[in-house]
């Protein structure tokens, strides 16, 4: 998602350069077509080139970008950009909702077989899971957004705002840790295919409390699919669907 968010950055530049978008905040409203062709290896030296594809009137542009290695192309995303007034509008107060769940027996388990580790760990722990009668997983995860996330420490003027990209790796993470969490997983690892759409209907910053409810689904063999929703308290910040690969480590 780094490489994604490495375009949305490029596509800021570009606006803001333009001056088109003077003072305003921007943010990814969806994204979708979100392929990953190869993976990045430490080192790797990449290449981000973009294309404005449309602009949907005033304050609103369309994007489509790829980050390329040596090697080739590394991943490919569309995207749109939107621009919000400052100054941002408070944050509820009410206290978070318990995200409703299927009924049935429910495991919590611990998120070690994550291969994150901190500052790429995003997610706080697993609330609740359980097997679907259908074979598919339910996972509910938690994560608390603060003003000493990692990538809040660049002190860029403006609000604090969390990325749109970093929730399409929280929810990623959510169901990494129930798959791997499974018997038959252990020793593998969870690898990003693509995300074929995601929408962001408002900003997430310090003080939401994020609840991430996934679906997850195994294709065929080492295929999976997952998808679900990002909540804070009852409202929903992001809707996701995403594809991944099983392999050994």
């Amino acid at each position: 998602v780094l490489q994604v968010e490495a375009m949305v950055q490029l596509a800021e530049i570009h606006l803001r350069h333009a001056g088109e978008a003077k003072g305003e905040l921007l943010w990814v409203s969806e994204a979708s077509r979100i392929k990953f062709r190869r993976p990045v290896k430490p080192g790797d030296a990449l290449k981000v080139t973009l294309k404005r594809e449309a602009d949907f009137g005033p304050g609103a542009w369309r994007f489509s970008g790829q980050t390329a290695s040596a090697d080739g192309v590394t991943c490919e995303a569309q995207f749109t950009l939107v621009q919000q007034a400052l100054p941002l509008p408070e944050l509820p107060v009410d206290p978070p909702l318990q995200r409703p769940m299927p009924e049935g027996p429910s495991q919590i388990f611990s998120l070690s077989a994550l291969p994150h580790r901190f500052p790429f760990m995003w997610v706080d722990c697993v609330q609740h899971s359980q097997e679907l009668a259908n074979g598919d997983g339910a996972v509910l995860g938690l994560r608390n957004i603060t003003a000493n996330e990692s990538f809040f420490l660049a002190g860029t003027p403006g609000p604090l705002v969390v990325p749109q990209t970093y929730l399409l790796e929280i929810a990623a993470q959510v169901a990494c840790a129930y798959t791997l969490a499974n018997p038959v997983n252990h020793g593998k690892l969870a690898f990003f295919m693509a995300i074929d759409q995601a929408k962001f209907t408002r900003v997430v910053r310090p003080g939401d409390q994020l609840q991430v409810a996934m679906q997850i689904s195994l294709i065929r063999g080492r295929f999976g699919r997952s998808f679900g929703k990002i909540y804070s308290g009852d409202e929903v910040v992001a809707e996701i669907e995403l594809k991944f690969a099983l392999g050994d480590q």
